[in-house]
């Protein structure tokens, strides 16, 4: 065998490898999020109070992200970070078996959250095998496999939960997140050389207008999906008298589609419509969602309806990540992806906390009806965006250029 086949052999073990760990840690991170607002209800505890328990595990990404970033970029040892995050995940789940339902499941979330802090690493050492034409492709793939490990989470709480219950619900969590951790010290990292952390440098990554317009656009779309679809659809289904395992199996509908549309997000037919179109496209699509599913009456129109945010996961997500990343450079795509994904975080951390609030005190049908006219204004921002700022400073640059 020649040294080039066996170094083909090696870095396709090595991906494989780790699509495992991507896999058995989101795994770990979302195999309790169907039926959390369930048992967190059946608890006695609140709306508002969920939705401070959902939201802090956005909060310890949005202070940890953009200074993880930082230093994972100025050591370049991804590989520590994978690991840490893995282990991390699992000590989460020890928290919210061992301690009082409401107190374990916070810290828990909060610890959860530290661990979704190192995606920066789990990014930056996938995307970097790629040359710049193919990292939005590669972006759609780690999406995929992000979310292959939440549809895997969702399915197995589906047909488990009501047979072992939420403590060895998260037992799973715990054991996948030790085993992702295992894995981990096989990964093979390049050498890379130490990047000096320069402050002129941060500033100027911090300065990028294009990273904070679309960090903001993510930050809606995650926002509007911690609150709808993660929590407070499944609270609706509930209402409806969907039984528990209705309640998972929208949940699999829903990161079925994610998956689905991942895989779509990879190939030249999506690439085929602009970033603007898709952008765009979608906002609407989850305003249409965010409306209709809090307004129809039948179970079934709200599984049917659980396909449309999944495109916002599958694809809208994917798009806005490489968007928002192409004029940073890339020895500065660590510290880039840092703030971009603080900065997304706190649509994590607020929506859920606000629209808690809302949902208590006006209902559902209100607070679902405010995120559908939010998801409006974003798609129209979208056209704004790339017609008026982002395509004129384009051609600005070739004409420049000629």
């Amino acid at each position: 065998m020649s040294e080039k086949m066996k170094n083909e052999k090696v870095l396709k073990k090595q991906e494989m490898l780790f699509s495992v760990i991507v896999t058995l840690f989101w795994f770990g991170q979302y195999v309790y999020i169907p039926y959390q607002i369930i048992y967190l209800s059946e608890k006695s505890i609140n709306e508002y109070a969920i939705g401070i328990i959902v939201g802090v595990y956005g909060l310890s990404q949005l202070l940890c992200r953009f200074p993880i970033g930082i230093v994972a970029n100025t050591i370049s040892k991804h590989k520590n970070f994978i690991i840490l995050g893995c282990f991390l995940s699992a000590l989460a789940s020890i928290f919210r078996i061992t301690l009082e339902s409401k107190v374990g499941f916070f810290i828990g979330n909060i610890f959860s959250g530290l661990a979704s802090t190192t995606w920066i690493s789990f990014m930056i050492f996938y995307l970097n095998k790629y040359d710049e034409e193919r990292q939005q492709s590669a972006t759609s793939k780690i999406v995929m496999l992000n979310n292959i490990g939440m549809l895997l989470g969702f399915i197995v709480s589906t047909v488990l939960y009501y047979e072992i219950g939420m403590r060895n619900i998260c037992i799973l969590s715990i054991l996948s997140g030790i085993i992702a951790c295992l894995f981990s010290f096989y990964l093979f990292e390049d050498e890379n050389i130490k990047v000096e952390i320069s402050f002129k440098k941060i500033i100027i990554v911090c300065g990028n207008r294009r990273l904070w317009i679309l960090a903001i656009f993510a930050l809606v779309q995650q926002g509007i999906q911690m609150t709808t679809t993660m929590s407070f659809t499944n609270k609706i289904l509930q209402q409806l008298s969907a039984s528990s395992f209705v309640i998972g199996i929208s949940s699999i509908i829903y990161m079925g589609a994610s998956v689905l549309f991942s895989k779509l997000g990879s190939t030249s037919l999506i690439r085929k419509k602009s970033p603007k179109f898709w952008i765009s496209f979608i906002f609407l699509i989850l305003a249409i969602y965010t409306i209709l599913v809090s307004n129809v009456n039948k179970v079934s129109y709200i599984l049917i309806l659980q396909l449309l945010p999944g495109m916002g996961t599958g694809i809208l997500f994917a798009f806005l990540t490489s968007e928002a990343l192409k004029e940073i450079e890339k020895t500065q795509k660590t510290v880039g992806m840092g703030l971009y994904q603080a900065i997304y975080a706190l649509g994590m951390t607020m929506f859920p906390i606000i629209f808690g609030n809302i949902i208590e005190n006006y209902g559902i049908r209100i607070g679902y009806n405010i995120l559908g006219i939010i998801s409006f204004i974003m798609s129209i921002l979208g056209l704004v965006c790339y017609t008026f700022i982002f395509d004129i400073k384009k051609r600005k640059n070739n004409i420049e250029n000629c």
